[in-house]
């Protein structure tokens, strides 16, 4: 039984542009892991930081950047803050990467489906 040639056009459109969907997504996906977890690190890095100037004694306050000005505020409010925003990359690392799985996932299958309709097409 033979495919007409509109149908088979169709179906072959539509594998690639989800194939090409999916690979862009995989990218952008990716480059947001990699940003999520340079600015987890930036900010365990600030947060040693802070802890050594908590051991060492020296304030009770420390100046957060707010635009071109700096606040001041309590040390345990801004290690709070820290904690909180450290929890949301957190999460937004592990939600991206379920996401990158799933779009890995759904390239691969894709491409499996545009190899089996060239090698259909072979065939006939």
């Amino acid at each position: 039984m033979s495919v007409p040639d509109d149908a088979l056009r169709r179906v072959l459109q539509e594998l690639q542009t989800q194939a090409i969907t999916s690979t862009r997504a995989i990218g952008s996906t990716r480059t947001l892991i990699t940003t999520r977890e340079r600015e987890k690190k930036l900010l365990q890095l600030t947060r040693n930081e802070i802890s050594s100037v908590d051991e060492s004694g020296k304030g009770e306050a420390v100046y957060r950047g707010v635009g071109k000005m700096f606040i001041q505020e309590p040390l345990k409010d801004m290690l709070n803050k820290m904690d909180k925003r450290e929890k949301d990359l957190n999460d937004d690392v592990a939600s991206l990467s379920k996401k990158l799985t799933y779009l890995e996932k759904e390239a691969a299958q894709a491409q499996t489906s545009l190899k089996e309709l060239f090698e259909h097409q072979k065939r006939q």
